[in-house]
């Protein structure tokens, strides 16, 4: 029996070919560690993946991986995989059918599994090799508890050099140390159970870095944990471990947990960015959508990491519950006034699995959600969309995209293009 474990297009990213994917290439090891023949295809940046999945016959089951952006380009694959592979068993797994499986059945698929399915894929293979014919069935998957039990990412699966990422002119790769997130935030997606945080150890983490450095040659690294200072003993003594790797790296951080302990170790360790949810300049905004951080906490993280020369990205999004005019401008003046090394200002898009999307009732904003379910998740809905897909009491969808557009160019002129001229020889110099 063979399997393709397939990522799907990721067509509306700019650079769809950063990073590699990790969720398959962790199912791939798990597999094959079970003796399973397993390939991976990353059709991310391939705009003839229609092409492409009419080529899948030497394939007995097809594995899909989808987030929800992603979810249109899954269907329109199944749909050639039934016409040219009516025989083969066709999967899907990853963030969409992990908040809405029912959607991925009712089209067709003839399993969806939610959660992380490390334990369970091999299971499900050894099932199918064994005579088991799904129709339109779910499997909850068993969520890994130990993350040290399971083997790294088969990266030998794909090509890593497709992939470009740079980090202060190095080439960088993912890893991700940790799983789940404690925190509720009333614009963030979040299936069942992944509210459990699991943390790798150290020791665990280093025997990782040290095999791609070795294997692969990559000396940079972006950690896509949620919050990687999540645990504060946890974090020091990561960063600890990670002194003696040399290497520079990248990561998300949460502001109400970060202090100057955190930032010096973490520069010693070789953090040289982080990126962090800021969201809102008003502690209105903040307090509504359950982010559980302050303006006053997003502006102290943002000077400690000026303090110890670490670079901040903000994250920023309007449009989300009770915008008004007099929030998106507190908003824009927080960066003029903070002035970080980078930001996005995002418009809120509701994602199925968060409480925004199944309680819009409790919220200030509007939304169709069976229009957007027809034409939100496109290549044009990727942080810079021409209409916004929501609405408040007081801003139309069409206020909140020209409040986007106010933002960025009053705050680009001062901000992000001072970064971008900065960064412009090194990146140049390095291709």
């Amino acid at each position: 029996m063979k399997v393709a474990l397939v990522a799907a297009p990721s067509l509306f990213l700019p650079e769809p070919k950063t990073f590699p994917p990790l969720g398959a290439m962790y199912l791939a090891a798990s597999a094959k560690k079970c003796g399973f023949d397993v390939d991976v295809i990353d059709l991310t940046g391939e705009e003839n993946y229609l092409e492409k999945t009419s080529n899948f016959s030497a394939y007995d089951v097809i594995a899909i991986s989808a987030t929800t952006p992603q979810f249109h380009y899954a269907v329109e694959m199944l749909n050639v995989l039934r016409r040219k592979q009516p025989k083969a068993t066709i999967i899907i797994g990853g963030a969409h059918p992990s908040v809405e499986p029912q959607s991925c059945i009712r089209v067709g698929f003839d399993l969806a599994v939610a959660g992380e399915a490390e334990v369970e894929f091999p299971l499900i293979l050894s099932r199918l090799e064994n005579g088991w014919k799904p129709k339109g069935e779910i499997v909850y998957a068993q969520m890994p508890m130990d993350l040290d039990a399971l083997p790294f990412p088969d990266r030998d699966c794909i090509k890593l050099q497709q992939y470009v990422y740079i980090i202060d002119g190095i080439r960088a790769t993912s890893i991700i140390t940790q799983r789940g997130c404690p925190y509720s935030c009333s614009f963030c997606c979040h299936w069942k159970g992944y509210n459990i945080t699991r943390f790798r150890s150290s020791e665990n983490v280093v025997e990782e870095i040290r095999h791609v450095k070795e294997r692969y040659g990559y000396q940079a690294f972006m950690f896509w944990d949620d919050e990687f200072n999540l645990n504060q003993r946890r974090t020091v003594e990561l960063c600890e471990a990670l002194k003696s790797l040399d290497i520079k790296f990248r990561c998300f951080i949460r502001s109400n947990l970060f202090n100057m302990q955190i930032a010096k170790v973490m520069r010693e360790a070789g953090c040289v960015e982080v990126g962090c949810g800021v969201e809102s300049g008003s502690d209105k905004i903040l307090q509504i959508i359950n982010k559980r951080t302050t303006v006053k906490q997003n502006t102290l993280a943002r000077r400690i990491c000026r303090e110890v020369g670490i670079r901040f990205k903000a994250f920023t999004i309007l449009g989300l519950p009770y915008e008004s005019k007099e929030t998106a401008y507190a908003t824009m003046n927080w960066l003029l006034d903070n002035q970080p090394d980078e930001f996005d200002v995002t418009i809120f898009t509701p994602y199925p699995g968060s409480k925004i999307w199944e309680h819009p009732q409790q919220f200030d904003v509007q939304f169709d959600k069976a229009e957007m379910a027809q034409s939100l998740f496109e290549e044009s809905y990727y942080k810079g969309p021409k209409k916004s897909p929501v609405s408040t009491s007081q801003l139309s969808a069409e206020e909140i995209v020209n409040l986007r557009d106010e933002i960025e160019d009053k705050c680009g002129r001062k901000i992000k293009s001072r970064w971008l001229w900065e960064k412009k020889e090194e990146v140049e110099g390095f291709f």
